[in-house]
């Protein structure tokens, strides 16, 4: 709060993986100013703005069965390209990771600081097993890797008496591009700053050693894991490869 976090009605977002932590924050349309009346639906009300009230009102389950990530790899190697491409839409459904939401409404502080509503997503990205070797494979080739995600609220999976009757919306947008996780910060620091200078961690040096030395053949067996992550076929894979070549 004291670096600004609810000055503005926000979004925020994060992603638990077996490598870190992804902090994502949106902010949120002006006329979000509380979780009571501001949601109440009026007939004028655009299709993206009834689909946020109704997801801000509704109960976790709600939000979780609406909840869509769309990603889109632009650019890097040919095994994270697969499980994206641009012209290919692939879609992690809120269902398959375990979400916690948690919803703070407008507050006044004694000094008489308001506080604007502040919804609050964490993903655990590491007790689905496909979710889990998803992100590792990302990790690997992640500082060679530009990738746009879409947040988007949808309609739920595989319910076709609904399909086309609710509003949609897209919360935002945000990309990854050359992300060197190895020179982010660590929260909360493990070493003094003299021990980490003395005692570089091994793990570091590793990673940097093998995101130089990716041989041919292990980029050949991460394709074919990545193929078999998005449920492709052996000559699915080769004609995408052939396609993405070409781009």
């Amino acid at each position: 709060v004291e670096q600004g976090l609810r000055e503005v009605p926000t979004f925020f977002m994060n992603g638990m993986t077996q490598w870190g932590n992804v902090l994502i924050y949106f902010k949120l349309p002006d006329w979000v100013k509380d979780f009571d009346e501001s949601l109440a639906e009026k007939p004028e009300d655009p299709m993206d703005v009834r689909a946020l009230k109704l997801f801000l009102k509704g109960d976790d389950d709600y939000r979780n069965e609406r909840l869509k990530f769309v990603p889109a790899v632009v650019d890097g190697p040919m095994p994270v390209r697969v499980l994206a491409p641009p012209k290919k839409e692939r879609t992690i459904h809120g269902t398959m990771i375990p979400i916690t939401w948690t919803l703070y409404d407008k507050e006044v502080t004694a000094s008489g600081k308001v506080l604007h509503p502040l919804v609050s997503c964490c993903m655990d990205g590491m007790s689905n097993s496909a979710v889990r070797n998803l992100a590792g494979l990302v990790k690997k080739y992640l500082a060679k890797l530009t990738a746009d995600v879409a947040l988007v609220i949808d309609e739920p999976r595989h319910d076709e008496k609904r399909s086309g009757e609710e509003p949609r919306a897209c919360l935002g947008m945000f990309r990854f591009e050359h992300v060197d996780v190895d020179k982010c910060p660590d929260f909360p620091h493990h070493y003094s700053a003299s021990e980490h200078d003395a005692q570089p961690s091994s793990d570091v040096v590793s990673m940097e050693e093998s995101a130089e030395s990716i041989a041919a053949s292990e980029q050949a067996r991460d394709l074919k894991k990545a193929s078999q992550l998005v449920g492709m076929s052996t000559m699915e894979l080769h004609d995408l490869t052939e396609e993405l070549k070409v781009q």
